[in-house]
């Protein structure tokens, strides 16, 4: 695996300098002194935080507690859905092409340490190439294996301390020739062959190569090749080294996940959600494509990898229904994808008052509605917050960012202190596509940008509980001047009720806040 630009730029980040191959060891030779040490097994965990509700000597209200969860897996990881089981997790990896689906069941309720990881293998049940939003799919679940959270994190090698931890007397880098306590590497896990040297004769596979890359994707005896991205020459050729299977599952949790047979084919995976009511999981998907490795049907069938999701393009995307079975999700369909159209004026094209590459998902369950938000990918100037109504299947435009900013995480809070919440973030409003997506116009007030990322929420007073689902009053797609501005909609209709909606400015990136820090801004690198 070589140096690339993405892998470079991340290093520099963190002050640290990459050599030609960071499968071995050899590059934590240049680390800069004693617990500067970087290890890429360090990163891509899930994250939980505890946050106080009360007071103690120890604690105060509002302060959080954060736990790194190394038995779920290491991925890209989007979003996270705890069941109400308290045990089972979903989470979308939010790779572009070549992601996973993956079930954690935690060995203990409310206690994510330790646990089983599976991955999903989709089989599709409706026509090859046929519209996603009339697709079906069988899921079946994989076991990659039982850990824990302390034998993960031991097995990377580095002696950080991790949160949780104060003592920074060990806070010591171990390199390859530590035999103690050595630094894990992707060589430890897999012995890779390129695909070249896994063909006899490789002249006679040029042509081949050329077109579809790594000489079709075929291995040596012993070997399994995989594709876990959508670049025509990403197939590898790896074999699991012996006793390396829980190392392989949680380090390398895709690749593994593709070794064993599962679907990394997800495209732009988003937000999960769960409706009790129904028993269905809803995931979004921003975009169906990819034709060599995503969700189309695979233009180099059986070269290397699955293909598992052979469906036609919708680059405005979709929403997916998952049936649910003792916490188990066991088929996939649509509940309702965008519609692509003729690009407009305004750069739209998607339908406008249909979805525009969904991002997030979360289901309102008092109103059995589900809040789906739109996520930047050229496809609409003004990027909005849609309610999908489950009793009348109807779709509701509720708000509407500034042009070119994204709506992403809608949150739901049903009663506090007899008010409804709809919280939710705009990320870079005020950016406009003036090229496609190479070129964007920053738009400045004197020297200052304008298109940091915010929160806030729509809230409105609750008198009572209904029966029936309320009526969300939509706006319209903006036009003229108030495609410059935050929209939403202005009343809720509740029964006999007609309850006002306000919204309310929470936090900018560069706010100050308690003890003069700095909201969504970098100060300090605290534990790993």
């Amino acid at each position: 695996m070589q140096e690339d630009a993405e892998t470079a730029s991340f290093l520099r980040y963190y002050g640290r300098v990459l050599p030609s191959d960071f499968n071995t060891g050899e590059m934590m030779s240049v680390c800069p002194g004693e617990g500067s040490c970087f290890s890429p097994y360090k990163y891509g965990w899930a994250w939980e935080a505890k946050i106080h509700t009360g007071f103690s000597a120890d604690n105060f209200r509002g302060r959080a507690v954060v736990t790194k969860h190394f038995s779920m897996g290491r991925l890209s990881y989007k979003e996270s859905y705890v069941m109400p089981d308290d045990r089972t997790v979903y989470t979308a990896d939010t790779a572009q092409h070549g992601g996973v689906f993956t079930k954690f069941v935690a060995s203990e309720a409310q206690d994510l340490s330790a646990g089983e990881l599976f991955c999903a293998k989709l089989t599709q049940l409706t026509p090859a190439g046929g519209a996603a939003h009339d697709s079906r799919f069988a899921i079946e679940w994989i076991s990659m294996g039982a850990t824990d959270d302390s034998t993960i994190r031991d097995a990377i090698g580095i002696n950080d301390p991790f949160p949780g931890t104060t003592d920074t007397t060990q806070h010591k880098c171990h390199k390859r020739d530590d035999v103690q306590n050595p630094l894990l590497t992707f060589d430890d896990i897999f012995d890779a062959r390129d695909v070249h040297d896994s063909v006899a004769d490789t002249g006679a596979n040029e042509q081949i190569a050329n077109d579809v890359g790594h000489n079709n994707g075929r291995c040596a005896a012993g070997y399994t090749s995989i594709r876990t991205a959508s670049k025509p020459d990403s197939y590898e050729c790896l074999r699991l080294r012996q006793g390396m299977e829980i190392h392989a599952s949680r380090f390398e949790t895709r690749r593994y996940a593709a070794y064993l047979g599962c679907t990394t084919e997800f495209s732009h995976v988003g937000g999960i959600s769960y409706n009790a009511k129904a028993g269905k999981v809803f995931m979004a998907v921003s975009s169906v494509q990819g034709q060599t490795g995503g969700m189309e049907a695979n233009i180099n069938v059986g070269v290397g990898g699955t293909d598992h999701i052979k469906l036609a393009p919708n680059t405005c995307g979709c929403v997916f229904s998952m049936s649910v079975t003792d916490s188990s999700v066991t088929d996939m369909e649509v509940l309702m994808c965008g519609t692509p159209k003729a690009e407009d004026p305004d750069n739209n094209k998607c339908q406008l008052n249909g979805l525009s590459n969904p991002e997030n998902v979360a289901m309102m369950e008092d109103m059995d509605q589900l809040l789906i938000s739109d996520k930047q990918e050229g496809n609409r100037r003004n990027n909005a917050v849609f309610v999908y109504d489950f009793d009348s299947k109807s779709l509701t435009r509720i708000f509407t960012a500034p042009e070119g900013g994204e709506t992403t995480n809608p949150a739901y809070w049903p009663d506090i202190h007899g008010n409804t919440y709809v919280s939710m973030v705009i990320q870079h409003p005020l950016t406009v596509y003036t090229n496609g997506r190479s070129d964007w116009e920053y738009r400045t007030i004197g020297q200052r940008q304008i298109d940091n990322a915010y929160t806030g929420y729509l809230h409105f007073k609750r008198t009572k509980a209904e029966l029936e689902s309320p009526v969300w009053h939509a706006i319209t797609s903006p036009k003229g001047d108030d495609k410059h501005l935050l929209r939403f909609s202005q009343a809720v209709t509740w029964g006999a009720m007609e309850l006002q909606v306000k919204h309310n400015h929470l936090s900018r990136t560069g706010d100050s806040f308690l003890r003069m820090q700095m909201f969504g801004v970098f100060t300090r690198w605290v534990g790993s």
